[in-house]
């Protein structure tokens, strides 16, 4: 007889499934941001690492317009 899963690991793996799209659109998102953002840059010096934190803001920002 074939193995069945139980409604429980379908929510789970339905979960991590969910889980890992919305983390792989922010990502995009992200590169996307950063992307214009480099390509028209101000005059503020940043490190990389606030670059990444302001690209990621902007993702986020726009992963909250997609709710809604």
């Amino acid at each position: 007889m074939p193995w069945v899963p139980s409604q429980d690991e379908i929510r789970r793996e339905r979960e991590y499934h969910d889980k890992v799209q919305r983390e792989r659109l922010r990502d995009q998102f992200a590169m996307a941001a950063l992307t214009g953002i480099l390509a028209h840059p101000d005059d503020v010096v940043r490190t990389d690492d606030q670059w990444a934190e302001v690209a990621y803001d902007l993702a986020d920002a726009m992963l909250r317009q997609r709710l809604r």
